[in-house]
């Protein structure tokens, strides 16, 4: 779901200056992607975006969904900046196990069993993933089950240990992939592959209470965030109490009003004129926060933040492309170690498997990250040559004079946002741990409905219908994945320690050493 074949962001804190940086490795669309280059159809997909209907889903699965990777040039730019071992090092484990045999657990048969339809349409995805043609079964008690073999893999990473992400982006695998799209219509090129550029750049950064949080600048999920919190910052959460219907409510009406804006004004700085500077600033958090009624909730409208803005309105802005629903397939994790280095990573191929092509002979699934553009020309997400999405990734790193406090981060497509934002809440706020965060109940507001996870107790939930919300009462289990997957390190000032936190409901996990 987020292998090299993918892209990312992260955020890393740096110990030896003090300074919170951006790794920002997302794909991008190939020179080939015009505008036009998706013949439309009529009405809606059904799939991951709603955006008009493409003809055989091009954009969504197969060849031509495919974007520029940038995971391989990420990891690598920041193994180089920050790490400690050398990359042939780094890699060996995933080699060895890319190149063993590893028992097929329940949750992986699951998921190659709900995208069996689409792996079947490829030969390399059939020959990696399936069973003689069907989902292979989990292994059980006895030991019984398939078995995960990807040599092709390993000799692709083999080729990366040796000679780094250039092996990747200009060497044999660039030319495997090029060949691979030019016998099936794709788009992706081997010179757009050796035109990939990580890039390291600043965080963003704002003040929420006494603490810092810092995030990801630019076209992903860390401005809307850190609106939601630029706007609660006016409201004293803590003396209306942990989960209590007027908190809630508060949280919920933010959030309402980040994503109205998001919507309208959000895409690719680079392409379209987008205002993230005028988001944050006093005066438009100041306007925004005036239309929270305590009292009653309102449907949210996109502000005007241009006035704030740095330079003005432009002369004109393309019409604002409408969301589609929070699904993806992504991978977050957090990592510390005792030097104070901080690490907050999202990783993703888009959908699960991502255009469900894996390549022959390199063992490589690539990303559908095309899906993440608007096929509509002259809008604000539409196609373009060398163009970024606007997608939801929100790595974050919450900081006090002292340093990191907490490392957090989550998978869940747009619910990504409404979790951290709400962590970084209940652990300044509310003082709960990284575990006790995770496992409480939490909300989401990335569809304009507040879906509620019904732990939160009856009463609540009337009380946030009275108030006017679109309230669905959601049982968060394993099967019904209402919410965001997170985890998250705390730093345990009185101990020293740093304690890991997953989420109870998803195959995910803490470790330490």
């Amino acid at each position: 779901m987020s292998g090299l074949g993918g892209g990312g962001v992260m955020i890393v804190h740096d110990p030896a200056d003090g300074r919170t940086y951006c790794v920002e490795f997302g794909m991008r669309s190939p020179a080939l992607a015009t505008p036009d280059c998706y013949e439309l159809g009529e009405g809606r997909s059904p799939e991951v975006f709603k955006w008009r209907q493409v003809k055989d889903e091009a954009n969504t699965v197969g060849h031509r969904s495919v974007a520029v990777p940038g995971a391989v040039a990420g990891y690598a730019l920041a193994l180089e900046r920050w790490g400690k071992l050398p990359l042939a090092t780094v890699i060996q484990p995933a080699i060895e196990l890319a190149a063993g045999s590893l028992p097929v657990g329940w949750y992986h048969s699951l998921l190659v069993g709900r995208e069996l339809g689409r792996l079947r349409r490829f030969p390399g995805s059939v020959a990696t993933f399936l069973d003689e043609g069907d989902a292979p079964r989990a292994v059980d008690l006895d030991g019984v089950g398939g078995r995960l073999h990807q040599p092709d893999l390993a000799r692709t990473l083999e080729l990366i240990a040796a000679g780094g992400a250039d092996a990747f982006y200009r060497g044999p695998i660039a030319a495997a992939i090029d060949a691979e799209m030019r016998a099936n219509d794709g788009l992706l090129r081997a010179e757009d592959l050796a035109a990939y550029r990580a890039v390291i750049r600043p965080a963003l950064a704002i003040g929420y209470r006494d603490r810092t949080v810092a995030t990801v600048p630019g076209p992903f999920g860390g401005v809307t965030m850190a609106q939601m919190l630029r706007l609660l910052d006016g409201f004293d959460l803590a003396a209306l109490g942990h989960d209590s219907a007027a908190s809630l409510h508060l949280i919920a009406a933010a959030s309402h009003l980040a994503f109205a804006d998001r919507f309208t004004y959000l895409a690719d700085p680079e392409v379209v004129p987008t205002p993230f500077a005028g988001l944050l600033t006093d005066g438009y958090v100041a306007e925004r926060r005036a239309a929270i009624d305590p009292r009653r909730a309102h449907p949210a409208q996109a502000g005007d933040p241009w006035p704030h803005e740095p330079g003005g309105r432009p002369a004109a802005a393309p019409a604002a492309s409408g969301p589609g629903p929070a699904r993806s397939n992504t991978t977050h994790l957090c990592a510390a170690d005792n030097d104070g280095l901080a690490i907050s990573l999202t990783s993703t191929l888009m959908s699960s498997f991502g255009s469900a092509v894996t390549v022959p002979g390199l063992g490589v699934v690539l990303n559908n990250g095309m899906s993440w553009f608007d096929p509509e020309p002259g809008r604000a997400a539409s196609l373009g040559p060398g163009r970024r999405p606007l997608t939801n990734q929100t790595p974050a790193i919450v900081l006090d004079a002292a340093g990191p406090r907490l490392v957090v981060g989550a998978s869940g497509g747009r619910r990504i946002l409404d979790a951290v934002a709400q962590l970084v809440i209940k652990e300044v706020d509310y003082g709960l741990g990284p575990q006790e965060a995770i496992s409480s109940p939490r909300m989401d507001c990335s569809e304009g409905r507040l879906l509620v996870d019904d732990r939160v107790g009856r009463a609540v939930l009337d009380e946030l219908a009275a108030l006017g919300h679109d309230v669905h009462a959601i049982e968060n289990d394993f099967f019904s994945r209402g919410f965001a997957s997170p985890t998250a390190i705390g730093y345990d000032r009185a101990t020293g320690k740093l304690r890991g936190g997953a989420d109870q409901f998803y195959p995910a996990l803490a470790v330490g050493g």
